[in-house]
């Protein structure tokens, strides 16, 4: 996969995400910097388009939490900085009831379920410990949805700071 691949799959979860008739949504994020950066990136761009987001930190995957998530219907939860590692757990639990969208760079494991959509950039020949950071890839799907949403462009660099390289 490249690059362009990110784009179309990113393109793909939009239009799911648009076609939803709630305008409400879960954003679950991870408590480090990377991750408040990528919550701030989604949370202002989801409330720039017109979605009432409620956010949820958590340092790591509890079973129970996302069991407990994913038990209604018609919801759209997003995940940044968090979730790839337990895309396949996630894709599970949710059994195609609810829109979920994943944006990390945390080794990725696959999903089953086509109402889960993880772009993690590893998925696009990219390295998620050297090459990016989830507020990159938070920002690039951020930059998908709107041209408008470069300005944050900031949040992204202050949470690749949180990657070992250079």
């Amino acid at each position: 996969m490249s690059f362009e691949e990110f784009g179309e799959k990113a393109a793909n979860a939009i239009s799911e995400l648009r076609k939803t008739k709630t305008k409400e949504l879960i954003l679950v994020h991870h408590d480090d910097a990377d991750g408040l950066c990528s919550g701030a990136i989604m949370k202002a761009t989801l409330e720039r388009e017109g979605y009432k987001v409620k956010t949820f930190c958590l340092e790591k995957i509890y079973p129970e939490v996302i069991e407990d998530l994913h038990k209604n219907r018609e919801k759209i939860i997003f995940y940044s900085d968090i979730g790839s590692a337990h895309a396949d757990f996630i894709s599970e639990v949710n059994s195609s009831r609810n829109l979920t969208i994943i944006l990390d760079h945390h080794d990725p494991m696959p999903s089953k379920d086509p109402k889960v959509f993880d772009h993690n950039l590893e998925h696009y020949r990219f390295q998620g410990e050297t090459d990016f950071s989830g507020a990159t890839c938070n920002y690039l799907f951020a930059k998908a949805l709107n041209e408008r949403n470069i300005d944050l462009a900031y949040l992204a660099l202050v949470g690749s700071q949180e990657i070992p390289s250079d």
